[in-house]
């Protein structure tokens, strides 16, 4: 997403934002109603929970990927249920008497508590969602870099039985298990040494040396062995 989309992203919510304030402020100073102390008291508390949810729908919009907007919107959703929660049960508890403000004190507290724990849980989840397909992305572009080298040598290659050695390396590439493990310390030096055959099988066909059919087999016999590593270790 570029800073054009996300800038105006920003604007929006915060011109959103704005608007809204202005009209709460309107109808809380036009509206006939006695301004004692629950009425401060819940006109803070409702300011806050206006000014915090476009803070955080704020932060949640500015996004740099399409994924992380995505995710962000959760808390974006978070934000919204909790200024509309309290305008609502701020209003209600105006109706209480003076002498119980305690009670409007301690229902709008708990109400920001629980507003601020689901932004702190729900920002955290959204964060190990993004590492752990960070994560998953890193594992897998083992196979997939290989198979994109596979399949430009088939692309390059004039040789008839070479070619079809090349594309049966390549199915045995593509239909292996493409999350690898940093939990065997074997299966990592395999897909090192599977690299380096990569590198020399590349070499050898770029040359036209009759050694290329041999370092294919070897290729697909590591592959196969490293297939079987994975397997176990899960």
């Amino acid at each position: 997403m570029n800073d054009k989309k996300l800038t105006g992203n920003l604007n929006i919510t915060l011109i959103v934002s704005a608007i809204v304030l202005v009209v709460y402020n309107v109808i809380a100073f036009v509206v006939p109603i006695d301004r004692n102390s629950s009425f401060w008291t819940t006109y803070a508390f409702q300011m806050i929970a206006i000014i915090l949810s476009a803070l955080v729908a704020s932060y949640a919009t500015k996004k740099p990927t399409l994924k992380s907007l995505y995710l962000g919107i959760s808390l974006f959703y978070v934000a919204m249920r909790y200024v509309i929660t309290e305008l609502v049960v701020g209003t209600l508890l105006l109706l209480l008497p003076t002498a119980l403000n305690w009670v409007s004190i301690i229902a709008q507290v708990v109400i920001l508590a629980v507003f601020l724990i689901c932004v702190i849980v729900t920002d955290r989840a959204k964060d190990v969602i993004e590492s752990t397909e960070a994560h998953i992305a890193t594992k897998r572009q083992f196979v997939q870099s290989n198979l994109a080298t596979v399949e430009g040598l088939i692309d390059t290659t004039t040789d008839d039985e070479l070619r079809k050695n090349l594309q049966n390396l390549a199915e045995t590439i593509k239909f292996s298990d493409p999350m690898s493990t940093d939990d065997v310390a074997e299966l990592e030096e395999i897909e090192s040494e599977i690299d380096r055959e990569i590198v020399n099988l590349q070499t050898a066909i770029q040359a036209n040396e009759s050694t290329a059919k041999a370092q294919i087999n070897d290729v697909e016999l590591l592959f196969k062995k490293r297939n079987r590593l994975v397997k176990q270790a899960k």
